[in-house]
């Protein structure tokens, strides 16, 4: 304790030159060698000097524990090697300056007593055009001449780099193709990486580079003094991807997945861990499930097909609903063709234009054929709407000519008339002949139920149908009918395509005490869908 009483009194004497006031935090200290081991004591000189011993600290103080920067550590140093040295040269350097302590430079007699490994001596100078020099004397014990080093750069970081790692022996490792969180650990200790780029002292490492969610990457590199290695690498993540890819999943029902429990969208790509196991299952409405267990490797992208087959016959699972086809489409404009057949009944017309007084004509027996066509928009509703699997009759239009002769009779309803009111004797008229007729069916919201079973469509619908009629008496003469019968429809649509149909159906048409008309229609419809 003596020995050290002894130092700090005539530390005090000789105080050491000190930086600028204004200093900046300085970072953690790193580990110090052991008590009693050489350093060397660095003195920064000029206008600049707390500058450029904050950027030493700073950037540094990883490899710098093998220096000294100012009294406190200088006296924490010569303490703890007078401790392990008692009988060491540099007590006689103490003496010394305890009998002259005026004219004692106390860090050159300590490198000369051995106490001290060398001395630095930092200065550095703005240049014109705003360049920056900074130079190093460095004075190792032993050697015959100090050291000399310099360099003038843009910036003084730049000049202090170059400088700084030349004396340090140290260099720098820029580390390409990071991902963002990196981290660089030496022999398990963590290395500062500022912007990919780490200082270590001159050598060969081994390196360990870490991210999260990467697989961690062991580099050997060689670090040479002032100098910087750049590394390019690639981590592998620790984690891959998988994507479901389901054959035909637009022709199942229910179809549903599940990755781990949880549900699984079909075509989603989802991250999962690598190296773990993983449980798949995928199944639909009349499908064989799919399970699968799998492990995914680093950054492997992983696409799995899956298909289901039929768990029973595929006609049944045809015919238990309707086939895709039809349920793309909905709705349809239709054109057919019509045979129709007039049966017998009660039937009457205006007549206008004759020759005599017959003003109106009736037939209460006659049958007869006609042909002509139809057109619509019908418009269904989704079966699995709320709604059910009801069908509008929007609007139809229809044509029927029927071919002549046809006998009918003139009159009023329950009685006939003479042919020639003014003939005397008057005679009863034979009947007037229709040359042809004309028949014009108008049908608007019709509605209806339909029934679909795989691309057959079975249905039936039925509402009120407005009938005009014209045609032409032979002879002479034209008569004209109009009148609001109830009409229905059953049929059957064959999808062949979502947006094409095929259609066939009998239609009818009647009313109280007067004549019914059955007619046979064949035609196509183009199917759609508006909303």
């Amino acid at each position: 304790m003596r020995l050290c009483s002894l130092a700090l009194a005539l530390l005090a004497l000789a105080p050491l030159p000190r930086p600028a006031p204004a200093q900046p935090a300085q970072p953690a200290q790193p580990a110090q060698p052991a008590p009693g081991a050489l350093k060397t004591l660095w003195s920064f000189d000029g206008p600049l000097a707390g500058r450029l011993k904050a950027l030493l600290q700073e950037r540094y103080a990883a490899h710098s524990g093998a220096h000294l920067f100012d009294r406190e550590s200088l006296e924490a140093h010569l303490s703890a090697h007078l401790r392990a040295h008692p009988s060491h040269e540099a007590l006689v350097a103490l003496e010394r300056c305890a009998r002259d302590a005026s004219a004692c430079d106390l860090p050159a007699l300590l490198l000369e007593g051995g106490a001290l490994s060398g001395r630095a001596f930092v200065s550095a100078a703005e240049e014109q055009g705003g360049r920056f020099t900074v130079r190093v004397e460095w004075h190792k014990r032993g050697a015959p001449a100090p050291e000399r080093l310099s360099a003038t750069e843009d910036t003084l970081e730049r000049a202090c780099a170059r400088v700084f790692e030349e004396a340090l022996q140290v260099g720098s490792v820029v580390v390409k193709g990071l991902p963002a969180g990196a981290a660089l650990a030496l022999g398990g200790a963590p290395v500062p990486l500022v912007e990919g780029r780490a200082v270590l002292e001159a050598g060969v490492h081994e390196l360990t580079l870490s991210a999260p969610d990467h697989e961690p990457l062991a580099i050997r590199v060689e670090v040479k003094p002032a100098l910087v290695t750049e590394v390019e690498v690639r981590l592998l993540k620790s984690s891959g991807t998988f994507k479901l890819m389901v054959l035909g999943d637009e022709l199942m029902q229910g179809l549903r997945a599940t990755l781990n429990g949880e549900p699984l969208a079909v075509d989603a790509v989802v991250r999962l861990p690598a190296r773990r196991e993983h449980t798949l299952r995928v199944e639909a409405e009349d499908r064989a499930p799919y399970d699968l267990t799998f492990t995914l490797d680093p950054s492997e992208a992983r696409t799995q097909t899956v298909e289901l087959p039929f768990a029973r016959a595929p006609w049944k699972v045809a015919l238990r609903g309707p086939h895709p086809d039809v349920q793309a489409s909905t709705h349809q404009v239709y054109a057919r063709l019509r045979g129709a057949n007039l049966a017998g009944g009660s039937w009457e017309a205006d007549v206008s234009g004759a020759d005599g007084a017959a003003q109106r004509v009736q037939s209460q027996a006659y049958a007869a054929g006609a042909w002509g066509l139809d057109a619509g928009l019908r418009w269904g509703i989704d079966p699995a709407s709320a709604a059910g699997s009801l069908q509008l009759d929007l609007v139809g239009v229809g044509y029927q000519r029927v071919s002549g002769p046809i006998a009918v009779n003139e009159g009023r309803p329950g009685q006939r008339a003479p042919c020639d009111r003014r003939r005397d004797p008057p005679r009863e008229c034979e009947g007037l002949t229709l040359n042809e007729l004309h028949r014009t069916l108008t049908r608007v919201l019709w509605v209806g139920y339909q029934v679909p079973t795989w691309r057959v469509t079975p249905y039936l619908n039925a509402g009120l149908l407005w009938v005009y009629e014209t045609g032409s008496l032979k002879g002479g003469g034209d008569v004209s009918a109009h009148s609001l019968r109830v009409g229905w429809e059953t049929g059957v649509d064959m999808t062949l395509s979502p947006e094409w149909v095929v259609k066939a159906a009998l239609v009818a048409d009647a009313w109280v005490n007067s004549r019914v008309s059955y007619q046979l229609a064949v035609g196509a419809a183009y199917a759609f869908t508006l909303f």
